[in-house]
């Protein structure tokens, strides 16, 4: 049909068939599934609170889909999920840390179980790299004034272009430099400089976001809390984006550093 899935869509796909719909469906006989039984199972998984909307959506999608090749194949004369409306995305704002926050975070490399995930959250922080940018950092990109943006690293694909095409170098201090070289002495990484459980693959995304919780535990801010003020990773960008427009610092300049490919996205 001229177009293209990556792999990425393709294992996520594979993976919410295997996690969700066989373990809800996988029993039922294809003409035995309603619109009704298909829109009780969205409202649940909504009502749950484990999901985004955006995820509740994908399941549906994929759903469509495999009903649809059923109709295809003239195993349903009709599709019940075409009736089933998709969810309202609710756009919840992204939380970041306060100033005071940042400075307990990283007073003390101790409070992290692993001297990488310091580097890791200082780099990120500092410089708002996004999380499959610090998997994709290659040894040779860290410089002593600047972190060369070349590669992203994602899952079931490995190294490729970041996000948006948005290649970049950003400044750094020296302390961030110096965080580094301590990195690559420690673990004498040959290529990828937080690699995982080899030298050729990253550490999981999984792994980086968990250390990050523990580390906001270390400094008392609760899961609970955490979950209220919607904190992930990815808030290290937000936090950098807006203690960057507190000082001063333009739009442009920022979205320059940030790699963000509008205004819209800035402000957000």
């Amino acid at each position: 049909r001229n177009s293209s899935f990556s792999r990425a869509y393709l294992a996520n796909a594979a993976s919410n068939t295997k996690n969700h719909l066989i373990p809800t469906w996988g029993k039922f006989p294809l003409k035995a599934i309603t619109a009704y039984q298909i829109d009780d199972w969205i409202i649940n998984l909504v009502e749950e609170g484990k999901y985004a909307s955006s995820t509740i959506n994908k399941l549906l999608q994929q759903m469509r889909i495999i009903l649809d090749q059923a109709c295809y194949e003239r195993l349903l004369d009709e599709n019940p999920a075409k009736y089933v409306r998709r969810v309202k995305n609710i756009f919840k704002k992204r939380g970041v840390l306060s100033p005071q926050e940042i400075q307990q975070l990283f007073a003390d490399p101790a409070i992290w179980t692993d001297y990488r995930h310091y580097a890791i959250n200082l780099l990120t922080v500092s410089t708002g790299m996004r999380l499959g940018e610090i998997r994709g950092l290659l040894v040779t990109d860290v410089h002593q004034d600047h972190i060369a943006i070349r590669h992203s690293w994602e899952d079931h694909v490995g190294l490729k272009e970041p996000k948006w095409g948005s290649v970049r170098d950003i400044p750094i201090t020296m302390q961030v430099y110096q965080v580094l070289e301590q990195v690559v002495m420690l673990t004498r990484p040959q290529s990828l400089m937080f690699y995982g459980k080899d030298l050729e693959h990253p550490m999981s995304k999984s792994y980086i976001e968990k250390s990050f919780y523990k580390g906001l535990h270390a400094i008392g801010i609760s899961e609970e809390e955490r979950r209220a003020r919607n904190i992930t990773f990815h808030s290290h960008r937000h936090t950098l984006n807006t203690l960057l427009r507190s000082n001063g610092v333009s739009d442009v300049k920022i979205r320059s550093i940030t790699g963000h490919k509008s205004a819209e996205m800035t402000d957000l």
